[in-house]
């Protein structure tokens, strides 16, 4: 119950933390004249603010909010968060239930590719859980792999990994048997903590995983174009992600304002979208999953 209580606590942190809240002005590009998206002249392209260096990309040690929100940009778990942050399949097509509601079969598409070409398969779930768990990789979410059965014995090192309830039944199979009855379970699959990770590039790098654009792979949408640290990322969309036809934006230029004068001032010339919040709605449909987007302030 007290593992429950801690999952449902962060989950409700995450699900505040993930979205990007911007700030309503008129669009207006570097050239002065009207155009759809801020801080671009290029139609296909949105710039926004994510404030500061993302610490870590590397999904199965991340925990601040920063980090997720690129990488739910360029990562796909088992399933991701709708425009209404409602669980719908991602890299899984579909999944059965056991009656017990304690065994989930997930049936994996088979045209989810890597940023490098290699293909997604269950495998790479299983490295990621695995990774998750053990004591090595120091994870601050580890228990959330305490959901599987044996999970939690498993990090404490009382079983083998062949105990715990994550296993691969082919390529594109992967059965998932829980501790107890996790009605939460298809959310908890959309944070980070959960994201795939290709065990061959994660052992190419170790522990510089992540930490440059020339050393990370995804699957979503957007893959990295390049990472000038403590200054800006770029994503570009990813032409072989599955549902290419429905990403809008072509580019999203994430800039890291930590400065709040700087801040201010690209805001009031809306230059971007900002993290400071404002009473409109202002919202940009990235298509399909992806949606940067803020809520209405409630009155006070």
């Amino acid at each position: 119950m007290y593992i429950k209580k801690r999952i449902l606590s962060i989950l409700v942190v995450l699900t505040l933390c993930i979205t990007t809240v911007l700030s309503a002005c008129t669009p207006v590009n570097n050239s002065g004249s009207a155009s759809k998206y801020k801080g671009t002249a290029d139609a296909d392209a949105v710039t926004i603010d994510i404030q500061q260096e993302p610490p870590d990309l590397f999904s199965v040690a991340c925990q601040d909010s920063v980090s997720s929100d690129v990488l739910r940009h360029t990562m796909d778990g088992l399933t991701v968060l709708d425009k209404d942050d409602k669980p719908i399949p991602g890299v899984a097509k579909d999944w059965e239930i056991s009656s017990d509601q304690l065994t989930y079969t997930f049936n994996l598409r088979t045209d989810y590719k890597w940023s490098n070409g290699d293909p997604v398969t269950a495998k790479d779930f299983e490295f990621a859980f695995k990774s998750l768990l053990e004591p090595k990789f120091a994870a601050t979410f580890s228990y959330f792999g305490h959901i599987f059965k044996n999970g939690e014995k498993y990090s404490k090192g009382e079983v083998t990994f062949d105990q715990v309830g994550v296993k691969v039944l082919d390529d594109h199979k992967l059965q998932l048997t829980l501790e107890n009855q996790t009605p939460y379970m298809l959310d908890i699959l959309t944070y980070s903590t959960f994201y795939p990770v290709n065990e061959k590039v994660y052992n190419q790098f170790g522990t510089k995983y992540g930490t440059d654009a020339d050393k990370i792979v995804t699957n979503g949408a957007y893959k990295m174009k390049s990472w000038q640290h403590e200054s800006e990322i770029v994503l570009e969309k990813n032409a072989d992600y599955p549902d290419a036809n429905n990403v809008n934006i072509k580019t999203i230029n994430m800039k890291m304002l930590n400065d709040a004068n700087a801040r201010m001032n690209n805001f009031k010339t809306c230059l971007l979208y900002t993290s400071d919040a404002a009473d409109e709605e202002d919202s940009v449909d990235l298509g399909g999953r992806r949606i940067i987007k803020k809520k209405k302030k409630k009155n006070k």
